[in-house]
């Protein structure tokens, strides 16, 4: 009778931690990670483990997935999404028959997803995220948070979200810094999609990345778009858009009269370049704040690298800043991994990431520090470029 009791009892507390167990409680990230990973919900919708097949139908977000390193669990896009990690995935179209077709596990979409293909999508019983297009910094570091935690959970990847968009910001930081002063006088501009009142207005992450390429964006105090009344009277030393707007700008008298017209300065920016929210802004920041500064673009007058009796091979770090950074800086330029192209000697993220990119391309640990090994390959003359 005993024994009975006892292996009663045992299976009782048994059972008592399989439902313990079973019946996680669902958290969310409104307020930051949380300690376990699923399930979890992000902008209304429940996940109960991390999803193996994601479709994306947003360019933007598919930049997103690819900067936090998860574009593995992507199965299907759009056809907008053009980057290189994409080209061998199907391409889906924006309603229920062709995203069930690929059997997600969850769609990610933009918040501004017209309503009937929500509706449609909503209807075929497909778990849809919508996220919305960042009006700030602290909007694009939520994205990022949101979208890692649906991919990898609210504690991993939550944390990788907020250390990704976290780093790229810092990036946005270090070419802002490198901006030379002009004695208080801000270098104005315009980012227009067309010519009827569609641009980058006050409420957009992209005015963040105008003012990180040391740019005043002359439509900042608009909301929605921009004014085309008032293009004339505002009169932006540059314009960046797509090309088709650019002739445009160029050939029609009417427009012959703006500063960025008359001085050459419409730069043409790919539409893409524009809508993506990946590591893509750093790229866009730096087209920016070359056009808009060249003497940024100069050769440097000397060549820090052509002995390799110039150079040291002494660690190199994140937060370091001397002539041998600058040196190193320099090599990783030539060969295509330093996107910023203004190095000035210190190691800040953008730099790390480059060497990071190096090591990755060389068959070195990733881990972005600049040791023994690394340099040497470096400065050895067999190194792979970005495109080898």
């Amino acid at each position: 009778m005993k024994n009975s009791k006892r292996i009663f009892c045992v299976l009782c507390v048994a059972l008592l931690a399989l439902l313990l167990v079973g019946c996680k409680r669902t958290v969310n990230v409104e307020s930051g990670a949380a300690e376990q990973d699923y399930p979890v919900e992000v902008l209304e919708v429940t996940l109960g483990s991390k999803p193996d097949k994601v479709v994306i139908l947003s360019q933007s977000l598919a930049d997103v997935a690819l900067a936090l390193g998860y574009e593995g669990q992507v199965v299907g896009v759009t056809a907008e999404c053009t980057q290189t990690a994409y080209a061998a995935l199907p391409r889906v179209e924006e309603n229920a028959d062709s995203v069930k077709s690929l059997s997600p596990d969850v769609v990610l979409a933009d918040a501004d997803t017209p309503e009937n293909v929500k509706s449609e999508l909503e209807s075929a019983g497909l778990k849809v995220v919508y996220v919305e297009v960042p009006a700030d910094r602290a909007g694009f570091q939520k994205m990022y948070s949101e979208v890692a935690t649906i991919f990898a959970g609210a504690s991993t990847g939550y944390a990788n979200g907020t250390k990704v968009s976290g780093d790229i910001c810092q990036t946005l930081d270090d070419i802002r810094r490198i901006i030379p002063d002009a004695d208080g006088v801000l270098t104005t501009a315009a980012v227009l999609f067309d010519l009827e009142g569609n641009g980058v207005a006050g409420d957009s992450f992209l005015n963040s990345i105008m003012e990180s390429a040391g740019l005043s964006n002359v439509f900042s105090g608009q909301t929605g778009g921009y004014d085309p009344a008032m293009l004339r009277s505002l009169n932006p030393d540059y314009i960046f858009c797509p090309a088709d707007v650019a002739r445009t700008l160029k050939s029609d008298s009417q427009y012959a009269g703006l500063n960025a017209v008359a001085q050459d300065h419409v730069v043409t920016v790919a539409e893409e370049e524009l809508c993506r929210m990946g590591r893509t802004v750093i790229s866009l920041a730096s087209t920016m704040a070359g056009s808009a500064y060249p003497e940024l673009l100069e050769e440097q007058s000397t060549d820090p690298t052509t002995s390799a009796g110039q150079v040291s091979y002494d660690k190199l770090e994140f937060g370091d800043e001397n002539d041998n950074v600058y040196k190193m800086q320099a090599k990783l330029y030539e060969l295509g991994f330093l996107t910023v192209s203004t190095y000035d000697g210190y190691y800040g993220y953008a730099t790390q990431d480059a060497v990071k990119a190096f090591q990755e391309k060389n068959g070195l640990e990733a881990d972005g520090v600049a040791g023994e090994e690394t340099l040497r390959l470096l400065y050895s003359g067999t190194a792979k470029g970005v495109n080898d």
